[in-house]
């Protein structure tokens, strides 16, 4: 036995259901697709991915397993509705998740590949986000719907992060946990299992759908967007048994990764705009007027203040501190007591009491519900705690006492 065919037998012993006698040359000739299948460390996510992916293939090939479901973001529109994601959920739960459309938008292309009649498609610009409600597990929940700019038919990963917030107590009660990157990976298997796959370190699994690290059964850890508007009377016995640290999703990584590119140009410019002005003054330094005494005098204190500049920028920039969070991946939750309010130009910023470890959140919209005096809870990275006005990186956890 060949060590992909070990690796494959390895997740079905951990009820990660796949059809062999039906599917086993697909799966090989597709897994030979992303990696050499006769590499002995063939990563294991890709193949616990691949089990699931009924995306580029036909529909038939969803009885190759019937607990494991991957959605893939890009082009996802082309042929899908958002309800794509709750129909897979109803299948690998046989049910237990159970939905009805109220209200969504139509893919590009219809069934039969002939163009949709959907008005979005048509437009260029999208202002305003759609309105999608449906009816999950008896509940009504409405979602706003933005398009990545650019890219109206790559599924946006933040209404993915969305709606596995809001189902994080029927995923647990059913055993789903997911895998997280470019897609997402649905699986349904015993907490037992899925405490085996956590602890494998390339398999980034989210820890609050096992129950071994978790405190409570039914703890969730809520969007922004949605904690604020939880009642101030509400207990406060929840937030005091979460765990104080977490591994960062592959969504939080790869929304750090560009904020550091960001950052990363940002530094590259300020450092070419240095040395052109610097280059500049020598340059004039060799004319007559200034290739004497009070010349040089003048020529050193600036190239000296652009030299600071730099690190100056470099320093304010958090260079090193992103470095140490993407190395590190570990999120710390902390709570503070909020001194000062200050809303301008739609943006919101809270200063924090001495005794918190960040000082200041700077949240890029409007928030009415947070007055002074209220004890708030948040998320950011542990290593540097510096980013807590990345509210999509961070603040995953964030609400009022």
């Amino acid at each position: 036995m060949n060590h992909i065919d070990t690796k494959i037998e390895y997740l079905q012993s951990l009820g990660i259901n796949f059809n062999l006698s039906e599917g086993r040359e697909w799966l090989l000739s597709n897994l030979e697709q992303y990696h050499d299948i006769e590499d002995k460390d063939y990563p294991i996510w890709l193949i616990l991915r691949e089990f699931g992916n009924t995306f580029i293939v036909s529909s038939s090939h969803k009885a190759f397993s019937n607990n494991t479901s991957t959605i893939i973001f890009e082009d996802f529109f082309l042929y899908n509705k958002l309800s794509r994601i709750l129909s897979e959920l109803q299948r690998i739960s046989n049910g237990a998740i159970s939905y009805k459309v109220i209200h969504e938008f139509e893919p590009v292309y219809n069934t039969d590949h002939s163009r949709s009649s959907e008005s979005i498609w048509g437009e260029h610009k999208r202002t305003s986000p759609i309105k999608c409600t449906y009816e999950i597990c008896g509940q009504i929940m409405a979602f706003d719907y933005n398009f990545l700019d650019g890219q109206p038919t790559i599924l946006n990963s933040e209404f993915v992060d969305q709606l596995c917030s809001k189902l994080d107590v029927e995923f647990l009660d059913n055993n789903i946990n997911y895998l997280y990157e470019e897609s997402i990976t649905f699986f349904r298997t015993s907490q037992e299992n899925q405490e085996t796959l956590y602890s494998i370190p390339t398999l980034h699994l989210n820890k609050n759908l096992v129950r071994k690290y978790r405190k409570t059964n039914h703890q969730t850890t809520l969007p922004i967007t949605d904690v604020l508007h939880y009642s101030h009377n509400e207990s406060k016995s929840v937030w005091s048994k979460v765990d104080n640290t977490r591994i960062a999703t592959p969504t939080e990584i790869r929304k750090l990764q560009e904020y550091k590119k960001g950052k990363t140009t940002e530094f590259i410019l300020v450092v070419m705009l240095c040395l052109a002005i610097g280059a500049l003054i020598i340059w004039l330094s060799h004319f007559e007027m200034l290739n004497n005494s009070i010349g040089k005098l003048v020529l050193y204190p600036i190239l000296i203040l652009l030299a600071a500049a730099i690190v100056f920028v470099y320093i304010q920039l958090k260079l090193k501190a992103i470095k140490a969070d993407l190395q590190e991946k570990h999120i710390k939750r902390l709570k503070g007591v909020v001194l000062e309010i200050f809303r301008y130009d739609g943006k919101t910023i809270i200063e924090m009491n001495k005794e918190c470890d960040v000082k200041k959140l700077i949240i890029d919209r409007n928030i009415r519900d947070v007055q002074e005096g209220n004890e708030i809870t948040f998320e950011v990275f542990k290593a540097s705690k510096v980013f807590s006005k990345l509210i999509d990186v961070n603040s995953l956890g964030f609400r009022t006492k």
